[in-house]
């Protein structure tokens, strides 16, 4: 699976997440933690709460399924 990385940094800006970083394969975003999302699919989110993992994972899964919450 390879990410459009370009699209779905434009829709996290109208989700309120805060774009820190775009290198092509990565995309590197924060709201409540860092989050990074790479080319290839795989994410990592920088926190110890596995409650607002959570939280992000469907957050994430909303905007990369174009899904309105």
């Amino acid at each position: 699976m390879n990410l459009n990385l370009e699209q779905i940094s434009e829709k996290m800006e109208n989700f309120s997440f805060e774009v820190l970083a775009f290198t092509g394969s990565m995309l590197s975003v924060k709201k409540d933690c860092k989050i990074n999302i790479y080319h290839s699919g795989k994410m990592a989110v920088m926190t110890k709460d596995l409650n607002r993992v959570q939280k992000i994972a469907e957050e994430l899964e909303n905007i990369l399924h174009e899904k309105k919450l």
